[in-house]
């Protein structure tokens, strides 16, 4: 593993960690089934998604989409 690829993990496990903490503190809130379906959506062609997963932050999309209290890194949605 290379010393990219570890910063890049260190980076996902902090944006996890950061994610649930504010999902947890936000009452574990999610969005509507539309509102879910428009994030997807919206990723469906981005430049930063590969398979399910936002190679900007890292994060799972499927999840991360249907929490209330997150957002797109690129402010997309």
């Amino acid at each position: 593993m290379t010393d990219e690829e570890k910063v890049t993990m260190l980076n996902q496990a902090a944006n996890f960690t950061k994610a649930a903490a504010k999902h947890v503190s936000g009452g574990m809130k999610e969005v509507t089934f539309e509102e879910y379906v428009c994030r997807l959506d919206k990723c469906s062609d981005c430049e930063f998604r590969k398979k399910k997963k936002c190679t900007a932050c890292g994060c799972y999309l499927p999840k991360k989409a249907w929490r209330k209290t997150e957002d797109c890194t690129k402010h997309k949605w």
